[in-house]
């Protein structure tokens, strides 16, 4: 005969049942009925629990969790769970179950649940990973606690408003048979009426900004939360513009319309050797050259309350000479061109809306004029003509309504490329550029033969760094080499111009 000997294991379900929950150790809640929480803030629950199994069914050691879910729609989190061991079950072999029967404890805070929607449950975990949850679930509300309302949250107030405002308190889920009461707080308002839950209330004055209007609630004596309404100055935005011509060239009105009541302009001119500006009235000033160049004229309207708003006005003042003009596609260098490259563009500055621009070409030694351009209109444009290899000055004049400025001139070199290599030698070489650190200027070999009539007195050279804006932010003096600390300039085109017995360059940097 041969035995065999087979081990069985059998899988039923586990039932997990509550069977009562004493909360706050106060009031037992049975049969899945709701656990009202009422005004408690912090809330104890007990769980007394009996678990049933089949006799035979293996469920290996398992915990028992208390499941939270705030809402119907969430699948629950676990707040506490015990561990039950295999062993720990109670046969009942006349009715072929086994039991086991514990508690287990957790806490929960009022302000964790809703109003109503909140609900707890029991689950049991087997060995297996086989989840059981209780028959039921337990229902957890609240009683809503006291709240008020204060409309509005806010007040703007423009400068000289006086008119009045209601304010109303509107009290949620007060507990039945509760006195209400209200304490005011308006400084620098007046009272106008009052009901048992709003006032109407006038600011005192129209430039000094009242205070916030806030309420305090009592429920039957005892303060609650105090509600406020921040009152602030509305922003001062008159619709005035400034008006006067875009050109000076002399004397000139300037004048702020449609200005606000109450209010009172001031002017200013960004630089007073360019232009000053008088006051003629409370609404126009004269402005008045005092040399040529660009200024920004400003108008800064104050109203009764103190609040400022600025208009500004950029004046062409004279014929505005120009200050440099800049290469920007030369080859080998921004100043060093091929006789045979088309379109060498220029750029002059600084710019100048509504004015015309000419320039020549002189060719050293005699400086005599070789080329003059048509008149050009805006602050750009390219040179047409392909003079023969040399050194040369580049003229530029600029004529706007106020008349025609003197010629300003910077050396440029033409070269023959296709007998260079495509470059010839540059005085000077600048590096790196576009730069964020340094600019290191090193003197080159200079031409033997420039055809130039300048003396040899000095190897000394010098360099100024100027903004777009035509600002002087570095100049020195350097033999062979200089290096400039541009790391803390700001992001832009800069033009550094240097200057030596033999040559007079212009560059233009890139600070990244």
């Amino acid at each position: 005969m041969i035995l065999f000997l087979v081990e069985v294991k059998l899988y039923g379900q586990v039932t997990v049942a509550i069977e009562s929950v004493l909360v706050n150790n106060q009031t037992t809640v049975t049969n899945c009925n709701t656990i009202d929480f009422g005004t408690v803030s912090s809330n104890s629950l007990n769980f007394s629990f009996k678990l049933t199994k089949p006799l035979n069914q293996v469920v290996g050691n398992g915990p028992i969790k208390i499941m939270f879910k705030y809402s119907s729609a969430s699948t629950g989190n676990q707040r506490n769970s015990i561990t039950i061991l295999s062993g720990s079950w109670n046969d009942d072999t006349f009715n072929n179950i086994s039991t086991y029967q514990s508690s287990i404890q957790t806490n929960i805070s009022a302000s964790e649940i809703q109003v109503s929607g909140s609900s707890v449950y029991l689950q049991y975990t087997s060995s297996g990973g086989i989840n059981y949850d209780s028959t039921c679930e337990y229902p957890l509300i609240k009683t809503p606690p006291p709240s008020f309302t204060l409309i509005p949250t806010s007040v703007s107030l423009s400068c000289g408003d006086t008119s009045s405002r209601t304010f109303t308190v509107t009290p949620a889920n007060i507990p039945s048979g509760a006195t209400v009461t209200y304490q005011w707080s308006y400084t620098g308002w007046s009272l106008i009426s009052s009901t048992a839950t709003s006032i109407t209330l006038q600011p005192n004055s129209g430039t000094s900004l009242p205070s916030n209007v806030s309420v305090t609630p009592f429920i039957n004596g005892v303060a609650q939360t105090q509600k406020t309404c921040v009152v602030s100055r509305a922003p001062f935005s008159p619709s005035a513009t400034l008006v006067g011509s875009d050109i000076l060239c002399s004397t000139g009105t300037y004048t702020i319309n449609n200005m606000p009541s109450n209010s009172s302009v001031t002017w200013s001119s960004s630089n007073i050797y360019v232009a000053t500006i008088t006051p003629i009235n409370s609404t126009q000033a004269t402005l008045s050259k005092t040399g040529s160049g660009i200024v920004t004229v400003t108008a800064t309207v104050i109203n009764a309350c103190g609040q400022q708003k600025t208009f500004t006005k950029n004046v062409t003042v004279g014929s505005a000479n120009v200050d440099y003009v800049v290469f920007t596609n030369g080859v080998g260098g921004t100043d060093y061109f091929c006789t045979s490259h088309t379109g060498n563009a220029y750029e002059i500055l600084p710019h100048i809306s509504g004015a015309t621009h000419q320039f020549r070409l002189r060719q050293y030694p005699n400086l005599n004029i070789v080329y003059t351009s048509n008149t050009i209109t805006g602050n750009t444009g390219t040179v047409n003509y392909y003079p023969s290899p040399g050194w040369y000055v580049f003229e530029v004049a600029r004529t706007n309504s106020c008349g025609t400025t003197d010629w300003f001139g910077t050396e440029v070199e033409f070269v023959d490329c296709s007998q260079q290599g495509g470059g010839g030698e540059m005085e000077f070489r600048i590096s790196p550029n576009p730069t964020s650190e340094t600019l290191t200027i090193s003197k080159k070999q200079t031409k033997e033969d420039k055809n130039t009539p300048k003396p040899e007195a000095d190897d000394s050279s010098s360099y100024k760094l100027y903004d777009f804006n035509a600002n002087l932010v570095d100049q020195g003096i350097f033999i062979n080499e200089t290096i400039i600390d541009v790391s803390g300039y700001k992001k832009g085109k800069y033009i550094l111009k240097i200057d030596s017995l033999k040559t007079s360059k212009t560059y233009q940097i890139v600070v990244e």
